[in-house]
């Protein structure tokens, strides 16, 4: 039987197409969202964000939900300027072997599927412009790179 958390992913999957999971800081990382359901409804990788406030986290996923839902496709190893006024964001792939650690309600979603799901991550700049892996890069701790 699922429980009631259960119950509003199934729902929000079912009416929004997508659900936001939102998992706090703890000693292991800072706190991270990630959607579960754009794989179900637009064959669409699934989104993850680490080290900002909930609330951004689920705008930032909100307007990428919005846009892929209107066509628009994020793709590994790009960079886009439609999610953060002014800025880029940089998506890259999720590994699957991160899935079960920062994923896990989706590998719940999906157990029936025939089929894994692809998975990205969105890493944003620091105030200087720099990605996670470039040289000078000052938000390590916020937003390590999976």
């Amino acid at each position: 039987m699922s429980n009631d958390f259960d119950k509003k992913l199934l729902d929000d999957v079912a009416q929004h197409g997508w659900h936001c999971v939102q998992i706090l800081e703890d000693r292991e990382g800072p706190g991270y969202s990630f959607t579960v359901g754009l794989f179900k409804t637009h064959k669409h990788p699934e989104l993850m964000v680490m080290g900002l406030p909930n609330e951004v986290a689920h705008q930032i996923l909100g307007m990428a939900s919005e846009q892929i839902a209107r066509g628009h496709v994020f793709k590994a190893d790009t960079r886009d300027d439609s999610l953060l006024e002014g800025n880029e964001c940089l998506f890259r792939t999720v590994p699957s072997e991160a899935y079960r650690k920062y994923l896990g309600y989706a590998v719940w979603f999906y157990k029936d599927s025939p089929q894994s799901f692809p998975a990205l991550q969105i890493l944003w700049p620091d105030p200087d412009g720099k990605f996670p892996g470039e040289p000078g890069f000052s938000l390590g701790a916020n937003q390590p790179t999976l």
